[in-house]
């Protein structure tokens, strides 16, 4: 059976696009929060966490034009005390608040292509 992977980052970009289509046919079933349809912080909240603890693996993605990143930190805390693997690409390095989730991640990358190729590993 395959891995269910959590995608977290940007909402902007569309990079989870590229996740997806970059491994289909690997056996991934995806969870996108784009597809979450809220923005109310209450119920987006919940269904972020509820993505973390029904997936295997969780991809963070902290894309340099992303304005944010605190969100990010928290799932993937969140996943970490809940036994899941962390993948982080972080290309936010100047930013010394959001080093904490290099701390939570299994490993971490600062090129985005590198991680894809990674990802690939646990088909």
């Amino acid at each position: 059976m395959g891995k269910t992977v959590y995608l977290v980052g940007g909402m902007r970009s569309g990079w989870q696009d590229r996740v997806i289509a970059e491994c289909q046919g690997l056996g991934f079933t995806f969870k996108d929060p784009r597809k979450n349809e809220t923005k109310e912080f209450r119920e987006y909240t919940t269904l972020d966490l509820h993505y973390v603890r029904i997936s295997d693996i969780i991809f963070a993605y902290l894309e340099a034009s992303n304005p944010g990143g605190q969100g990010a930190c928290v799932e993937c805390g969140y996943a970490k005390g809940l036994g899941k693997t962390v993948i982080v690409v972080n290309e936010k390095q100047d930013d010394r608040y959001l080093k904490f989730i290099e701390k939570v991640a299994d490993i971490v990358f600062t090129d985005f292509e590198e991680a894809l190729k990674f990802i690939k590993r646990f088909q």
